[in-house]
């Protein structure tokens, strides 16, 4: 379990940070939310998930991913098959990226997602009408929006709740 939120990874470290993900055979659980990311290290996400084979739980939550870093991304989950927690809220992907996500992973018969989380992103009737297409291919997954508050069998680890960094004053 690694969290590396709030550490202000953005451009080429985001990047090699992710790359480094493809060779990882001990990390189940990364929360590398509040960072920055974009949508270079979106797509580098991406391509570790193609390889990866036992990331369990990741949060991307608030990293700056428009809906071009969301398509890259979801090009891992069409292959991905031990990811079964994705956590993407708050990010400026709007309902464009959120349907290009829920697409792939309902292009992937093996997906083990169970919670596709994209809080406070709203979506429209087409993203809803592909959530529930998905739902019958993939009947543990829920998926999570602005307007689709869910509630999860298993509570999130604490790993996924977010908390101020240190320097900010409670």
């Amino acid at each position: 379990e690694l969290n590396i939120s709030w550490n202000h990874l953005r451009g080429p470290g985001a990047v090699a940070f992710a790359r480094g993900l493809e060779a990882n055979i001990f990390l189940r659980v990364l929360d590398i939310s509040y960072n920055g990311f974009g949508d270079p290290g979106a797509s580098a996400v991406g391509e570790a998930l193609k390889t990866n084979n036992v990331l369990e739980e990741l949060s991307m939550s608030n990293n700056r991913i428009s809906a071009v870093g969301a398509l890259s991304l979801g090009l891992g989950l069409r292959v991905n098959q031990t990811l079964r927690i994705l956590v993407m809220s708050r990010n400026p992907m709007r309902g464009e990226g959120c349907f290009g996500v829920l697409k792939s992973v309902q292009e992937n018969p093996t997906s083990a997602l169970e919670l596709l989380d994209f809080s406070e992103i709203q979506v429209d009737r087409e993203f809803d009408d592909l959530a529930s297409s998905v739902k019958v291919l993939l009947p543990a997954l829920h998926v999570k929006t602005a307007a689709h508050k869910v509630k999860y069998k298993k509570e999130l680890p604490s790993v996924f709740t977010p908390s101020l960094p240190a320097s900010v004053p409670k």
